[in-house]
C-alpha cells in the first residue's frame, strides 16, 4: 500500500516519509549541483536522521529562468527538499505526475513541481525493499 501513496502523492516527500518512518527525514546532496547553461542539476539522498538509513534519493531540473533568486539559493544550499523550499517561500505549488514505473529493486516517479517563481523537474526513487 505505501508504494500506491509513493506513486500518486502530491505533497513534499520529505513529510511523507517522516510520517512513514515516524522520524526526521533530512536531505543529503550527493555533490555538488552542477550548472550548464541555465540549467540547474542537484542528487540529493534522503536519510532518516536518526539511523542515517537511506529512504529514498532524488535528482532535479532546474531552469535558472524559471525560479527566483532566493529559490535557486536555497537549492545551491542543500539543506532542504524541494518540497520544503517552496513550503518555506509560501509557494503553492502544482505538480503534475509524468511517469511512475518500477525498474529493478526501485519505484520510480517523476514529475513537474510548478509555482509562482519556481519549476523544477524532479525523479524520485525508492528502494522497494524497504516499501512493501
Amino acid at each position: 500500500p505505501i508504494e500506491r501513496v509513493l506513486a500518486a502523492h502530491t505533497g513534499t516527500v520529505q513529510l511523507l516519509l517522516s510520517l512513514w518512518w515516524n522520524q526526521s527525514v533530512v536531505v543529503e546532496l550527493k555533490g555538488p549541483p552542477s550548472i550548464s547553461g541555465e540549467i540547474l542539476r542537484r542528487e540529493v539522498i534522503l536519510k532518516l536522521e536518526n539511523s542515517g538509513k537511506e529512504v529514498a534519493s532524488a535528482v532535479s531540473v532546474i531552469n535558472l529562468n524559471l525560479n527566483t533568486p532566493k529559490i535557486i539559493e536555497d537549492v545551491l544550499a542543500g539543506k532542504l527538499g524541494i518540497g520544503q523550499i517552496a513550503l518555506k517561500h509560501g509557494i503553492m505549488t502544482n505538480r503534475r505526475i509524468l511517469d511512475v514505473r518500477i525498474k529493478g529493486s526501485c519505484l520510480y516517479r517523476k514529475y513537474i513541481m510548478e509555482g509562482v517563481g519556481l519549476h523544477y523537474e524532479i525523479e524520485e526513487s525508492f528502494p522497494r525493499h524497504l516499501y512493501v
